[in-house]
C-alpha cells in the first residue's frame, strides 16, 4: 500500500480590519512536523488592515524541515473587505504541495499555525503497473524513432549511391567512347573553389577545363595500354581534395625495385588528371627542374575507375615541408633559388634548350608546396601542373579569358586578387608566376643562414600578418588596399649576398606593376652572379651535387628501361 498526504488547514472568514498570524523563519524537527500534522511554532504577529496568513514548509523527513510564515500583502484600501481583494479560495485557506513544498494561504487568526495531513491509501499494484505502462511507452516509443530514423538514413544513402554509380557510369562510357561532353558533364570535372585556398596535392582546377571538354576534345583521352606497370603502392605520402600521392615501388625481375610517386585521381577528377597528364606529356616538358614525369594509367580497383600520373620520387618532399625542417646556407640557398628560376624560366620560354620551338606554359600556381626538392638538397623541381595553362599565340582573348584567374590567394600577384590581368596579353600570364616565385624565394632567404643566428623560424609569406589560410578578400585587403609585403629583416642588410638579393631580385620580382616586374629569365642571370657575393661554401658542395645528379640519372634511366619493357 502507498500512502498520499492530504493537505488542509482550517480557516474562517474574517470581518475585522486586521488578523494575527505566525510570522518567522525557522526549521522544525520530527516532532513538530510527523506523518499527521506540522505545526508552525513562530510568534503570532499583528497583520495590519486586510491581510493573509503565508506558510512555505520545505518537508525533509530524513533531517529538519524548513518553514517560513508571514503576513502577506498588508492593503489598506477605503471600503474594502476580504471579498473583493481575494479569491473565495484564499479566504477559506488552501494548502498546495509540490516536490515536497508545501504553501498554504488563509484569512482568518493564526490560520496558519498548522498544517494537517490526512493520508490515502493507494495499492502499490495499481502504481506499479502503471509506472511499468509508462516506461514500456517511453522505451517502445525511442526504439521505433530510432528504427525509423536508421530506415530513413539507409534509403537517403542508397539512393544518393545508386545515383552516383549511375551518373559514374555515364560519365565513364562518354570517356572512353570519345562522345561530346554535355555542359552538365563538363561541371562535374570541373573543381576550382573560388575562395583560392588549397594544401599540397589539393588540386583545384579553374572553368577553362570544362571548357576545354565540354568541346569534345579527343586527343589522347585515355591510357590504353592492356598490360600496366609492375607498380605496388605502399603507403600515402600525400592527399588533397582531388587526388591522393603515394610513394610505391616498380617491381624489376633482376634489380631491386624503383622508388616512384603515384597519384591517384578519382573518377570525377579525371579532368585534373587529363588536364595535367596532357602537360606533361608534351616531348619539351622533359627538363631538369621539371617533375619527372613515367607514365599514366587507367585502372580499376573494386569496380571503380582510377586514373594514375606515376612520376619520380623525391625523398626530400616539398620545398615548405624541408624548409621547415632545415635551414640553408648561402651557396645552398643560391644553388636552389636558381633551379627553381631556371624552371620557370624554361617554362616560359618559347624554345627549349637545344632551340628548337614550343609552346609557353605559365604554371599558374607556384609555391613552395609545389616545388619538390631533388635528393642532392642542392636542387628543386617545379611540380603539380593542374591549373597550367599552354601560352599558345594562337588563342583568342575569349579562350584567355576562359582560362580563369585562379591560384592559391597566399601568392596571387596583386592584379590577380583585383581581377585586372590584360588578358590580351600573354605576358601577363607570366608575371603572375614571376610574383609568386618572389615570395617562395623570400620563404628561402627567410631561412638562409648566412651567419649564426641569421635563419629565422619558418613561415608562409605574409604569415606574421595573416592567418594560415587566408581568402582572396582578406588578400586583397592586405596586397592590393595596405599594399603590404612580406618584411624584409634588419639584419638581411648585414650581409653583401642577401642585401643585394633584395635590391636586384625580390624588390624587382613583386613589383606591385606587373609590367615592371623582371622575367624569370632575368632572374635567373641574376642569381648567377649574385651566388658569387656573400660567404660561398667552395666547390665541394658543387662536386657532391654532380655525383648525385649523376645517380640520380642513371636510377631515371633504369625506369625508363622498366617502363620501356613492359609498354
Amino acid at each position: 500500500m502507498k500512502c498520499l498526504m492530504l493537505i488542509s488547514l482550517l480557516s474562517y472568514l474574517h470581518t475585522g480590519s486586521s488578523i494575527h498570524c505566525r510570522q518567522c523563519s525557522a526549521e522544525i524537527d520530527a516532532n513538530d512536523c510527523n506523518s499527521t500534522s506540522c505545526t508552525i511554532p513562530c510568534p503570532t504577529v499583528d497583520c495590519s488592515c486586510l491581510g493573509l496568513c503565508y506558510t512555505n514548509v520545505i518537508l525533509n523527513f530524513s533531517g529538519k524541515h524548513s518553514v517560513q510564515a508571514a503576513c502577506i500583502q498588508q492593503l489598506c484600501p477605503t471600503r474594502a473587505s476580504y471579498l473583493n481583494l481575494y479569491t473565495k479560495r484564499q479566504i477559506e485557506g488552501y494548502c498546495d504541495v509540490s516536490k515536497g513544498v508545501v504553501t498554504c494561504e488563509c484569512a482568518s487568526d493564526d490560520c496558519n499555525h498548522m498544517i494537517s495531513f490526512e493520508p490515502i491509501t493507494i495499492d502499490d499494484e495499481d502504481i506499479i503497473i502503471e509506472d511499468k505502462y509508462d516506461l514500456s511507452s517511453i522505451i517502445v516509443g525511442v526504439l521505433v524513432g530510432f528504427l525509423l530514423l536508421c530506415l530513413l538514413v539507409a534509403v537517403v544513402w542508397y539512393s544518393v549511391g545508386r545515383y552516383r554509380r549511375l551518373k559514374d557510369e555515364e560519365f565513364e562510357s562518354k570517356l572512353t567512347s570519345g562522345s561530346r561532353l554535355s555542359s552538365d558533364d563538363a561541371s562535374l570535372i570541373d573543381g576550382w573553389d573560388d575562395s583560392g585556398k588549397h594544401s599540397y596535392s589539393a588540386y583545384r582546377y579553374s572553368s577553362s577545363v570544362a571548357t576545354q571538354y565540354s568541346r569534345g576534345s579527343r586527343g589522347n583521352v585515355l591510357n590504353h595500354n592492356d598490360q600496366h606497370l609492375p607498380i605496388e603502392l605502399q603507403k600515402i605520402i600525400g592527399k588533397g581534395r582531388f587526388a591522393e600521392v603515394w610513394k610505391a615501388n616498380l617491381q624489376q625481375d633482376a634489380s631491386p625495385p624503383q622508388v616512384v610517386s603515384v597519384k591517384v585521381f578519382r573518377l570525377h577528377n579525371y579532368g585534373a588528371w587529363r588536364q595535367e597528364k596532357d602537360m606533361l606529356t608534351e616531348s619539351w616538358m622533359r627538363h631538369e627542374n621539371i617533375i619527372e614525369f613515367y607514365a599514366s594509367e587507367q585502372h580499376t580497383v573494386r569496380g571503380r575507375l582510377q586514373y594514375w600520373l606515376i612520376t619520380s620520387y623525391y625523398q626530400e618532399k616539398s620545398l615548405a615541408d624541408f624548409l621547415g625542417s632545415n635551414i640553408l646556407d648561402w651557396d645552398q640557398f643560391c644553388d636552389m633559388a636558381t633551379s627553381i628560376a631556371k624552371g620557370l624560366s624554361y617554362l616560359h620560354a618559347e624554345r627549349d634548350d637545344v632551340g628548337r620551338p614550343k609552346i609557353p606554359i605559365a604554371h599558374r600556381d607556384v609555391k613552395s608546396c609545389n616545388i619538390l626538392v631533388k635528393d642532392g638538397r642542392r636542387e628543386c623541381v617545379l611540380a603539380d601542373f593542374g591549373l597550367s595553362l599552354k601560352l599558345d599565340p594562337k588563342l583568342s582573348r575569349d579562350e584567355l579569358a576562359n582560362a580563369g584567374q585562379v591560384g592559391t590567394s597566399r601568392y596571387m600577384a596583386p592584379e590577380l586578387l583585383e581581377r585586372l590581368v590584360n588578358l590580351t596579353d600573354i605576358e601577363m600570364f607570366k608575371r603572375v608566376d614571376v610574383y609568386a616565385m618572389a615570395l617562395v624565394l623570400w620563404e628561402m632567404a627567410n631561412r638562409c643562414e648566412t651567419s649564426e643566428g641569421m635563419a629565422s623560424p619558418y613561415k608562409p609569406p605574409f604569415g606574421d600578418k595573416i592567418n594560415d589560410r587566408p581568402t582572396k578578400d582578406q588578400m586583397l585587403l592586405l596586397v592590393c588596399k595596405e599594399r603590404q609585403l612580406p618584411s624584409i629583416p634588419e639584419k638581411w642588410k648585414k650581409h653583401q649576398g642577401l642585401s643585394e638579393f633584395v635590391d636586384t631580385i625580390l624588390n624587382e620580382t613583386w613589383e606591385y606593376d606587373a609590367e615592371a616586374r623582371i622575367t624569370a629569365s632575368c632572374v635567373l642571370e641574376r642569381f648567377k652572379v649574385l651566388r658569387h657575393h656573400g660567404d660561398v661554401i667552395g666547390s665541394d658542395g658543387s662536386d657532391v651535387e654532380d655525383k648525385i645528379r649523376v645517380k640520380a640519372k642513371n636510377e631515371s634511366n633504369r625506369i625508363s628501361e622498366v617502363i620501356s619493357t613492359v609498354v
